[in-house]
């Protein structure tokens, strides 16, 4: 495919993708930021990796929606397979390769040229993604500056940080810096995470400081400042699609959100989470320091209102559902890999072509290395000229071409070729030096389109024998379409089978709840029955002996056992007096008849019944037989096989080196 067509694709598909991002995520807007920012994240990663995924995964196409490729998208040149001899040179135009009456579904090659006007569009989005990445390069090392500078703080604000990464489950070592050249808290790095925290720092509270840091490693656990690097990288990229603008932007803010989430779900009070974010936004006011663009800053003035109001809205903490995230995650993957595999552009359609292997407009130049040669030249004006199979050339009226070449000793033959009303006239010359068009002009005119013809029947061998494995690709890439479609609809089955899981799962820890209670119930009970044995026993040796002994020392022993065992008990009694286990069941069976199990499972079942899994699978799976991919794939192959390509091309290289000897042969009698 050319350049720009592949340009033009992945911009398309880009924007398919973060357009379909955008629609979830406003779907979504009352769900956690986590889920949104998911939404986002994935999205702009995925448009960095289309490029990629689009070399890697076999092709498919809608024939009804693919879009018919531009003819005239630059200047062909037919494909070269021996080494010795250079690539085609081309100035300008376009040359096209068509197809013979005879063998199945030839294809033109890839166009190799480039417009003015491409070009030019090529040179300013590649300017821009430039200055884009060089920027995002600019902030990396602006950040690592920063770092470098940056002063450990009192060893209280480390140990405060471990403590707060441990409770996080986080594990690996987290490096706290405190820097003058930073107005708000921001964490960077991946292999070695950091947290950056203003010189002003130093006068906060301890609560604010632990506040504080439980958003910068919340950051640093989500893997949240290596997203954001792909998703400015993919801006850099895509910069002319205001998409990409548009998704980072919300990504930035969603990032934020479900850090603010999580801290006021780990016990924060939102109204004194907003008071302290309030108070750091305010010292920015007082400071026109900047974060590293590729730092993750804690305060941003643009998006601060919009978090305020959404951390004191939280009437309950929003956690975000692993299942829904799953759900979401595979749903975008699943996008990107139906976009990366979607063919847009719609095949040649050659059935009207018949007689000529090329036609071409421009100029189309070779030059034959191994043995020496002259360098060949063929240069349409106009209308295009088709070259027959037999080494002719067809005009259009009015139309001409000029056949020039020039050897290594610098002698130089041409011959104009123009389609007048009257007939075709030649206007021949040798060195400069005009002569009329006789049989020496003929032979050397016979012999170089000699040379061009065998060249164009190489390219054409070539692309019908890669328009025909991509035809296997598209074939295995339909099928692994419609597999994908299966296991999708296995997966929104067992997504709700999990939610049916998860709420038997509920209503079981309360119901262990329950159980729990009582167990505690009874252990008091029976520590209790057990302190009464032990001072029903001490009575009964304390009478023994005092029957035998009345003086004895042992006595006052035992009285202090039976003192400290009835202390006990009074304390036993008093926590199972305390302990109200009929309010707590009470409590949480209401809890267990607010799940509403039986009615909500029941719903979801219903659900799973409307799905209908069983018969669309076997649907699809029909589908998948009637493609009869290996049997197509068996066939074209054979097609491949019975093009026999290489030996054909072999064949035909192998004579070019006597044609351009023939031709040298000619020039030297001229």
């Amino acid at each position: 495919m050319d350049w720009m067509l592949a340009a033009v694709t992945v911009l398309a598909k880009s924007s398919v993708l973060l357009a379909a991002a955008g629609l979830l995520a406003a779907t979504l807007r009352r769900s956690s930021g986590r889920i949104r920012s998911l939404i986002w994240a994935s999205a702009l990663v995925g448009a960095l990796m289309l490029p990629v995924a689009e070399s890697l995964i076999p092709s498919w196409r809608i024939d009804g929606l693919a879009i018919p490729r531009p003819t005239e998208v630059g200047i062909g040149t037919p494909e070269l397979a021996d080494p010795s001899v250079e690539s085609i040179e081309v100035a300008s135009g376009s040359v096209v390769y068509e197809t013979t009456a005879a063998g199945p579904q030839d294809v033109a090659p890839q166009s190799g040229g480039r417009s003015k006007a491409s070009v030019l569009l090529a040179s300013v989005w590649a300017a821009g993604a430039l200055l884009g990445l060089l920027h995002l390069a600019g902030s990396l090392w602006r950040a690592a500056v920063v770092l470098r500078r940056a002063q450990p703080p009192e060893d209280s604000w480390s140990a405060l940080a471990a403590d707060v990464a441990a409770k996080l489950g986080i594990r690996r070592r987290i490096r706290v810096l405190m820097s003058e050249e930073v107005a708000t808290p921001m964490t960077g790095g991946w292999w070695r995470p950091v947290i950056l925290l203003p010189a002003a720092a130093e006068r906060w509270p301890r609560q604010r400081l632990r506040l504080v840091l439980i958003h910068e490693l919340v950051h640093v656990r989500r893997g949240d400042w290596l997203i954001q690097l792909a998703a400015r990288a993919a801006r850099a990229i895509y910069w002319p699609n205001p998409l990409v603008w548009v998704a980072h932007r919300y990504l930035v803010d969603t990032l934020e959100e479900a850090c603010d989430e999580t801290v006021v779900a780990l016990g924060a009070r939102p109204s004194e989470y907003a008071g302290h974010l309030l108070e750091i936004a305010e010292s920015l006011r007082e400071t026109r320091r900047r974060a590293p663009a590729t730092a993750l800053a804690m305060i941003q003035r643009s998006q601060l209102e919009g978090r305020l109001m959404t951390i004191l809205s939280q009437k309950t903490p929003r956690r975000g559902n692993r299942l829904l995230a799953l759900t979401v995650s595979a749903a975008v993957a699943t996008l990107l890999v139906s976009l990366a595999s979607f063919e847009i552009w719609a095949e040649d359609d050659d059935s009207n072509k018949s007689g000529s292997i090329a036609s071409f407009r421009g100029t189309w130049s070779m030059h034959f290395e191994r043995g020496g040669g002259p360098e060949l030249r063929m240069h349409s004006s106009g209308d295009e000229v088709e070259l027959s199979d037999d080494g002719s050339l067809s005009l259009q009226p009015g139309a001409s071409v000029l056949l020039e070449a020039t050897s290594d000793d610098g002698s130089h033959q041409r011959l104009e070729i123009i389609e007048a009303g009257s007939g075709r006239e030649y206007r021949w010359s040798v060195d400069g030096e005009e002569r009329p068009f006789d049989a020496a002009a003929q032979d050397w005119m016979d012999a170089a389109l000699a040379i061009f013809t065998d060249r164009a029947q190489i390219g054409r061998l070539r692309g019908k024998a890669g328009a025909l494995r991509g035809k296997i690709g598209a074939l295995r890439g339909k099928e692994g379409a419609l597999r994908g479609k299966i296991g999708a609809l296995r997966g929104k089955e067992g997504a709700l089978r999990g939610k049916i899981g998860a709420l038997r799962g509920k209503e079981s820890a309360l119901r262990g709840q329950i159980g729990a209670l009582r167990g505690k119930e009874g252990a008091l009970r029976g520590q209790i029955g057990a302190l009464r044995a032990q001072i029903s026993i001490t009575h009964r040796d304390r009478s023994s002996l005092f029957r035998l002994d009345p003086e004895s020392d042992r006595l006052s022993e035992l009285d202090a056992k039976l003192e400290d065992h009835q202390a006990k008990m009074i304390e036993l009694e008093k926590k199972l007096a305390s302990f109200d286990l009929e309010a707590a069941e009470r409590d949480l069976e209401r809890q267990i008849a607010d799940l509403e199990t039986e009615a909500e499972i029941a719903a979801i079942e219903d659900q799973i019944a409307e799905i209908e899994t069983d018969g669309e699978i076997a649907e699809i799976e029909e589908e998948i037989r009637s493609l009869d991919t290996e049997g197509e794939v068996a066939e074209i192959e054979g097609q491949i096989k019975d093009l026999d390509v290489e030996r054909r091309v072999n064949e035909i290289e192998s004579g070019l080196e006597a044609k351009y000897k023939a031709l040298r042969r000619v020039i030297a009698e001229l």
